[in-house]
């Protein structure tokens, strides 16, 4: 069975590390989650899993924002994350 966090809710964010590669530009995402097990800290693979992350999302107390980043100011910043952040988990 879920643990439930009860009321405090647990936020992760990451970036895809594609500003200075990628010409169509960055996306940087906010997890929300009332569940214990999603503030463990814990290695995840790092390939695509369509049904794994749907499978993830589809769960009622998890809820995401994202930020795509496309500007040209972006393309070389190492701050991007930390600049978005408020954005992504405000309100």
């Amino acid at each position: 069975m879920e643990k439930s966090y009860g009321n405090c809710l647990a936020i992760g964010v990451d970036d895809s590390n594609h500003a200075g590669q990628n010409s169509l530009g960055e996306i940087n995402t906010a997890l929300f989650s009332w569940l214990h097990q999603d503030s463990i800290v814990k290695d995840f693979s790092n390939t695509r899993d369509k049904r794994a992350a749907i499978h993830f999302m589809d769960h009622p107390q998890r809820d995401y924002r994202f930020g795509l980043l496309t500007s040209e100011r972006y393309r070389r910043s190492s701050k991007n994350l930390i600049e978005t952040v408020p954005y992504l988990v405000s309100d």
